[in-house]
């Protein structure tokens, strides 16, 4: 490997050094149960390896610091690994991600505020000591996200709190994205310049008043938001309204009941489908907005399924005629007994995809089925032969527009339990269909297939994958 060009060196380093999180990409990792960084092993090799290591900056600038809490020399381990890093970042841009060790790593993190980019803070059992941001007041000119998350702070120190955070955001001009809880909406963020929000709604009743309005006020204002994300259940029936949001991803679906948001192309409705039936809320809340969507998420109400699923379905399909991209789920049920409407009612639902009048603008169709431990290994083939007999029907409706399909499965299974294996998906005659299809009308497509397996009782779990290409 020592004869491999350095960009090659520096990419296969950098491949090696993906972070514990999807969006964290090449991190540092400070675990609980980090014994020695990817980073530091890969210094160890040669005399190569280790100039190539120190002089990539991008393996030092991403920094993930989770419970850095031990005693003595654990501890201490682990703030070197982190001084080191932060040394070998240079003059570079800085990713901080800290989880329950706030304190344990404020001292280093701090006289490098001016070269955050973006700072998380979150934890998992304590509340976080943010004393340190008062002194912060215009040192953090480089920040564009910052998320605290809802069990960071003290109760008993909210105020001080709201102070020590509205001094050091006041003046961050580049700060674009936040992530908080409903109560820190009180903060002098910029908000005028935001361009992604997501909150977290706390069922206080004492605050939901001065949230409501807050929030309120906050849309209203906001002309540069395009991203909005909110978590929990609306603290008071008000009408909210913003002109410029153009993506609402995973909110409460009773938030449907009182957004309107005419800017809105794409919707993300996922995980509460246990819960409650969106489909009739989406309808209410398109007609009220009167936007036009391009992107659409929604998750089957398999448990929550009546007897105007299907018709309020494909209303909606009826109100979204510029649609380019469809994704459906159904989510993993946690019954023994599957509902008698799944799957056998999945083709009533979408047969009028199989129309190329409807949705005529479609471009990307997409499945995502999730199979839990109380559904047997047939039922999840049964689900999957199903889902891809609606897949084949869409793509052989020869929209001009269609250019790709996904089907995503991913199943967890007991070690006992019988697994959903390729042998057993690849004889399916619905693949040998799909395949035949796919090529007559040239569409490409993939099935992945995710099987996640484990022991009672043990939490180590061992992942298989494989996939097909249509």
């Amino acid at each position: 490997m020592d004869n491999l060009p350095l960009e090659i060196l520096q990419d296969i380093f950098e491949l090696s050094c993906i972070g514990p999180g999807p969006s964290l990409g090449v991190c540092l990792c400070l675990g609980p149960y980090t014994l020695l960084p990817v980073q530091h092993q890969l210094l160890m090799v040669s005399r190569l390896w280790r100039d190539v290591a120190t002089s990539t900056q991008s393996l030092w600038t991403t920094i993930f610091a989770s419970c850095v809490n031990d005693s003595g020399e654990k501890k201490e381990e682990k703030l070197r690994f982190l001084r080191l890093a932060l040394g070998r970042s240079g003059t570079a841009l800085l990713d901080i991600h800290v989880v329950s060790c706030w304190e344990a790593v404020a001292e280093y993190l701090i006289p490098k505020a001016y070269r955050w980019r973006m700072l998380t803070v979150g934890t998992s059992d304590l509340y976080a000591d943010l004393s340190s941001f008062a002194g912060l007041q215009g040192k953090l000119p480089a920040l564009v996200a910052f998320e605290l998350d809802d069990k960071a702070v003290d109760p008993n120190q909210r105020s001080q709190v709201i102070g020590w955070l509205s001094d050091a955001f006041s003046h961050s001009h580049l700060i674009r994205e936040v992530l908080c809880y409903s109560e820190l909406l009180e903060v002098r963020f910029p908000w005028h310049q935001l361009t992604s929000l997501n909150v977290k709604f706390i069922p206080l009743p004492t605050q939901a008043m001065d949230d409501a309005v807050r929030f309120k006020g906050l849309l209203e204002s906001c002309k540069s938001l395009k991203r909005l994300s909110i978590n929990g259940q609306p603290p008071l029936a008000l009408p909210f309204r913003n002109t410029t949001v153009q993506e609402l991803v995973h909110p409460d679906p009773l938030w449907l009941w009182f957004l309107t948001l005419p800017a809105l192309r794409k919707l993300v409705l996922r995980g509460f489908s246990r819960h409650i039936d969106c489909f009739p809320l989406c309808i209410d809340f398109i007609q009220r907005s009167r936007c036009s969507l391009t992107s659409l998420q929604l998750e089957i109400p398999i448990t929550r399924w009546t007897s105007v699923t299907i018709s309020s379905f494909q209303d909606v399909l009826k109100l979204v005629p510029c649609l380019q991209s469809l994704l459906l789920e159904a989510p993993t049920i946690v019954d023994e007994s599957p509902p008698a409407c799944y799957p056998a009612d999945i083709p009533s639902l979408c047969q009028p995809l199989h129309d190329p009048k409807v949705l005529p603008a479609l471009v990307n169709f997409d499945i995502v089925l999730s199979q839990g431990t109380k559904q047997s290994a047939e039922h999840c083939m049964e689900a999957l032969r199903v889902w891809l007999a609606v897949v084949s029907d869409v793509v052989g409706a020869r929209r001009a527009s269609m250019k790709r399909f996904d089907v995503n499965v991913r199943a967890v299974r007991e070690e006992t339990q019988e697994h959903v294996t390729r042998d057993n998906v690849e004889s399916m005659v619905e693949i040998g269909a799909l395949q035949a299809r796919a090529r007559e009308v040239g569409i490409k497509g993939h099935l992945w297939v995710t099987t996640l397996r484990f022991q009672p009782y043990e939490s180590l779990m061992h992942v298989s994958k494989y996939d097909i290409e249509f």
